[in-house]
């Protein structure tokens, strides 16, 4: 079981210093617009993405909020490492089929010039699973125990961080996985002593594959292994009138606790999901 954990994981830096439209591959696909008072708003989110029904449910709110219909659609997810085409296909689609795209993580990596992000709506984090009861934070495993990591995420990130400032010989060795099946396998069968995970894949394996989670315990979360991703928006640059409407109506929703009651009815906030204050 994969997931796509979040769009900006996907973007590499050179983008930004790139012109998209040069590597659109079919420039027939595009169809500049800006959103016309009163039509549709047309919502995607990524087909694999964790947190598509939240981000679903938020631009149902906001288009109820803005007196219009919406229209979800489904983006294709799968891209590889490099994030090759992720950007021009988001330039296609942001022309073509969709207003706004939900479910963005807004992180350090700055998305191209093309694009401008709303203020995010919710935030998720990342834990740690364990399945030995002696461990109750990473700090109680052994060096000579492997961490297992959620392959060029946040949370694994954070974790080397963390890991190159303990003393040598008390670093631990880790073993990055892009599958949440053999991730999550591997620390049921002992190979691995806990896993990084993100709290949305934590939730949805639940859901989905809930053998694998069985026996497993949450580990106490450390400030020093704080890992959150803020998750927002994003619209064409051009269209500063709609994000200026989204920012609003986002805004207006944390206000009046919207979006902490889907979080609560969705269960994520089980997962350590939070309402994003700023």
């Amino acid at each position: 079981m994969r997931f796509f954990v979040s769009a900006v994981i996907a973007l590499c830096p050179a983008f930004a210093s790139a012109q998209l439209i040069d590597q659109v591959a079919n420039p027939q696909l595009m169809n500049p617009n800006i959103l016309p008072s009163g039509s549709t708003l047309r919502a995607c989110h990524y087909r694999n993405s964790p947190t598509a029904d939240l981000d679903s449910a938020v631009a149902s709110e906001i288009a109820a909020r803005l007196l219009m219909p919406i229209e979800v659609n489904e983006m294709p997810s799968g891209y590889g490492m490099g994030g090759e085409f992720a950007a021009s296909d988001m330039l296609v689609a942001l022309s073509a089929t969709c207003d706004v795209i939900m479910g963005m993580g807004l992180g350090v990596i700055p998305y191209p010039p093309e694009f401008t992000v709303t203020r995010p709506y919710a935030t998720h984090s990342f834990t740690y699973l364990s399945k030995d009861p002696g461990f109750t934070r990473l700090t109680d495993i052994p060096a000579d125990r492997r961490i297992g990591l959620e392959l060029a995420s946040y949370g694994a990130y954070i974790f080397r961080q963390f890991n190159s400032l303990r003393p040598t010989d008390q670093q631990w060795g880790y073993q990055p996985y892009v599958d949440h099946t053999l991730l999550l396998t591997r620390v049921q069968d002992g190979s691995i002593a806990t896993a990084s995970i993100y709290g949305p894949a934590w939730r949805k394996v639940e859901q989905e594959e809930p053998a694998l989670l069985e026996g497993l315990h949450e580990l106490e979360r450390m400030p020093a292994l704080n890992a959150q991703i803020d998750m927002g928006a994003i619209v064409l640059s051009n269209n500063t009138f709609l994000r200026g409407e989204l920012d609003a109506a986002m805004t207006e929703m944390i206000g009046d606790g919207t979006i902490a009651e889907l979080l609560d009815r969705l269960d994520y906030t089980r997962f350590g999901s939070t309402v994003t204050a700023r």
